[in-house]
């Protein structure tokens, strides 16, 4: 019996083990999304920005609203110890800056 439990302990040490490392690999993940779309809204800003066509100019626009609102819904829900930088947060003010000045509503 002892054996056994011996294994039992081992094997709950390894899930316990395998999903630390899960946890950690989802909160990369999560911040190489956050990472993603606030290149994509970022992007799709310039493009706006330096577009002649007013209709592409607002297709641009949109698609980093998108990206923003992205941002924001995944950002509440990831674990604090997961929460982006400062560095990302004010990238972010800047990303919400640069819609408003488009004439989104952020």
């Amino acid at each position: 019996m002892g054996s056994q439990s011996r294994g039992t302990q081992d094997d709950v040490a390894l899930e316990i083990e395998r999903a630390r490392s899960l946890q950690e690999k989802l909160g990369h993940q999560a911040r190489v999304m956050l990472q993603t779309e606030l290149a994509v809204g970022m992007t799709h800003v310039r493009l706006a920005h330096g577009s002649r066509s007013r209709t592409k100019a607002c297709h641009h626009a949109a698609i980093a609203r998108q990206a923003y609102q992205v941002i924001i819904h995944l950002s509440q829900r990831i674990p604090v110890r997961d929460s982006p930088s400062e560095q990302f947060q004010t990238d972010l003010g800047k990303l919400k800056a640069a819609l408003q000045e488009l004439g989104e509503k952020v």
